[in-house]
Order: C-alpha cells, then sequence, then structure tokens
C-alpha cells in the first residue's frame, strides 16, 4: 500500500492540525500563527515551540507577564523577564552584602554580614557602611575590647576585672576593700587574705580571713598557763610567746614589780 512521505499532502487531512496542504507543491506547511523552525519567529526574542507549533519568548525574554517566571516580571521595552523587587536570578541583583538563594530566587544576608542589629548577637550591632556585625558600647568580643586590668566574659560579653584586680567593691571579696587607683582588692584592717598578710606569729584563717595566733604564740597572757604571761613586747627575743612568771628584779617584770619572796611579778 502507497503512503504519503512525510509533509507530504494531497488535501488538509494528510497535514497535522496546525497545518494546511499546500496542493501545489503537495507539502504540509504551518497554517497562520503557527511554525515549524525559528524562521516563522521573531529571531531577536521568539524560538518555535517543538510542541506547540507556535513561537514562545526565548528564555528570559518575554511579551507579557504570563512569559515569565513567578519570581518575575516582563519589562515590556525590553521584552525581558526581571526578578521582582526582593528576587533574583543571580548575585547581581542582590545588594553586596546579599548571596542569591537559587531555589527561592531570593536576596539573603551572606554569611558574616547583617542587613540590622537584629542580624547579630545581643552584645553586638550592625555597622550600616561595612553591613558586618561588630561590638556595642559596653561590650566586648575579646580581650582586647577590654582595659590591661580586665578580660571580656565570653558568656556575658563584659568586660570584668581579672581575678586579683577590681573596678568596683563588687568584685572584691566581703573581707577586702577595692583601690581604684591600683585596681586590686586589699583585705580591710583586721583581715587577711593569705599569711603573709598577718604577722609572723599568726596564720590567716581561710574561711574567715581573720589573722589567728598560731600554736605555740600568744597575743594577751590568757593565751598562756597559769604561771606563765604574755611576752608582747615585739621587740623582745621573747615576743608573743609564753614565759614562765619568775623574777629577781624589778627589770624582770615590765610595768610591774618583782615580789623577791615569792619570785613572781606582782599584779601578773
Amino acid at each position: 500500500m502507497c503512503q504519503f512521505l512525510t509533509d507530504r499532502c494531497r488535501n488538509d487531512a494528510d497535514c497535522g492540525s496546525w497545518q494546511l496542504c499546500e496542493e501545489e507543491a503537495s507539502t504540509c506547511k504551518p497554517q497562520a500563527g503557527f511554525c515549524d523552525s525559528d524562521e516563522f519567529c521573531n529571531k531577536d526574542i521568539q524560538v518555535c515551540s517543538p510542541t506547540k507549533h507556535i513561537c514562545v519568548p526565548k528564555p528570559g525574554t518575554c511579551l507579557n507577564q504570563y512569559d515569565c517566571d513567578y519570581w518575575q516580571n516582563c519589562d515590556l521595552d525590553l521584552r525581558k523577564c526581571v526578578p521582582l523587587e526582593g528576587k533574583c536570578a543571580n548575585e547581581v541583583d542582590c545588594l553586596p552584602w546579599q548571596a542569591c538563594n537559587a531555589t527561592s530566587h531570593s536576596c539573603s544576608i551572606r554569611v558574616g554580614f547583617c542587613n540590622n542589629d537584629l542580624d547579630c548577637s545581643n552584645w553586638s550591632m550592625c555597622d550600616t557602611g561595612s553591613h558586618r556585625c561588630i561590638t556595642a558600647s559596653g561590650y566586648c568580643g575579646a580581650d582586647e575590647d577590654c582595659q590591661s586590668w580586665e578580660l571580656c566574659n565570653s558568656k556575658t560579653h563584659k568586660c570584668q576585672a581579672k581575678r586579683s584586680l577590681c573596678s568596683s567593691q563588687s568584685d572584691c571579696g566581703s573581707w577586702q576593700i577595692c583601690d581604684l587607683t591600683a585596681k586590686r582588692c586589699s583585705s580591710k584592717l583586721g583581715f587577711c587574705s593569705d599569711d603573709a598578710e598577718c604577722g609572723y606569729y599568726q596564720k590567716c584563717n581561710v574561711a574567715s580571713h581573720a589573722c589567728e595566733t598560731k600554736a605555740g604564740f600568744c597575743t594577751s597572757s590568757a593565751d598562756c598557763a597559769y604561771e606563765e604571761r604574755c611576752v608582747t613586747d615585739p621587740y623582745l627575743p621573747t615576743a608573743y610567746r609564753c614565759v614562765k612568771i619568775v623574777c629577781t628584779k624589778n627589770a624582770d617584770c615590765p610595768g610591774s614589780s618583782c615580789d623577791i619572796e615569792a619570785q613572781r611579778c606582782r599584779n601578773s
């Protein structure tokens, strides 16, 4: 059985629904408004759709809004699809500190940059010039943001005095005062932080921060046995030691006199 060659015809029925039969040439040709190649289209902005057989805009070009994607708008003067405000095709469509999300076609903030303070940590702020988060006034991001006698607290991002240093009374212990000139905590009168702040005959109680008499020493005769007294003259060899109450002359009884018969200092 004989069959017509492709695109050959005797009448319109032998052609596609979008074609007419040119009987003189026995050839199927596109109807008006249809195409079978780009030659039938505006070559600058159109191509022939191989499935619809009509001229359609080239990718990125348009004749109306419906030729563009959901994130685009048709610029009728340029016959070109352009991103809607806030949308993008690539980085060029975004601000310098933004990146284009290839999925949502939205401009988003690049890592390490900010649009406003809300994009920064609560201890920093967005610099409107560089669009980078910088340390806010009264806070710190590193020790370098603090004074030489301070360190940056990584949790609160506040500068606080180094250990043993201070900026206010709150930086010191209850037994100390803050020397605002030296920026150091020093023990209050009658208190101590270590043995060095006590007399050689004392030690520092780490709980009460009070100087206590060492074993074998005394600060008053109450610390001695009945027949002893405490030598409180710091210049004597037996200073702050309990000694027997024995005398042979008044010179043996500082502040008193010697009972020669009893060999005891009076009022001792």
